[in-house]
């Protein structure tokens, strides 16, 4: 049987969860403007992370789990320490609400910077170099973590833009937006590769497989 353990609650309707770590611990974000780290064993909230000014949209969790990066209708973009639950960096490029996030994987890394970038075998993933960012105002975002700037802002959506991720091998971003298109773009020319055209709007999407 799959216990059913009883979780405290944000003062507002929690927006998003992610698992953290090694699936102990979940992270939310919420109406409430705050983010919450959770035991997953007992439900408790073990840290409750401040500083966005509005409702935080969405929170996603690094590979190698030191990070998180949030998204909020305040239209700023925060990387945060994840055991310290401070702000490390803040984006203001968007001028309008934040909807989507994702972090690099590491042939993303080594494709843009040109530098051999691998997955360590005992350690795992090293901490992402870029991050992206999906808008109300049509655009992605794409940030350099090290640098701490934006280095690429791609353009074609035509409606808000609802979901991001990365190619496994790299070479390309995905994105969907409420103007019922999924693009493929290809990062090294910073245009759009492939348009598919779908019958409704897509909200979200998570990639399961790729041959290539």
């Amino acid at each position: 049987p799959i216990p059913c353990v009883p979780w405290q609650s944000q003062t507002s309707g929690q927006y998003q969860r992610r698992v953290h770590g090694d699936g102990n611990q979940i992270v939310s974000c919420s109406r409430d403007a705050t983010i919450k780290m959770w035991n997953t064993e007992n439900g408790y909230c073990l840290k409750t992370i401040s500083g966005h000014d509005d409702w935080v949209r969405v929170i996603e969790v690094s590979p190698c789990g030191t990070m998180l990066a949030s998204g909020s209708q305040d239209k700023t973009v925060r990387v945060w320490d994840a055991t310290s639950g401070k702000t490390t960096q803040i984006y203001k490029d968007h001028t309008h609400i934040i909807e989507c996030l994702a972090f690099s994987n590491t042939k993303v890394d080594s494709m843009l910077t040109g530098e051999d970038i691998k997955d360590d075998e005992e350690d795992g993933p090293p901490p992402p170099r870029f991050l992206a960012s999906g808008s109300r105002d049509l655009t992605i975002n794409i940030f350099d973590l090290k640098s701490v700037q934006c280095i690429m802002t791609l353009s074609g959506h035509d409606n808000w833009v609802r979901g991001l991720t990365f190619h496994p091998e790299g070479k390309y971003l995905i994105s969907v937006a409420d103007d019922k298109h999924m693009l493929v773009w290809d990062l090294q020319k910073r245009r759009i590769e492939k348009k598919e055209s779908k019958t409704h709007m897509i909200c979200s999407f998570q990639t399961l497989h790729w041959n290539t």
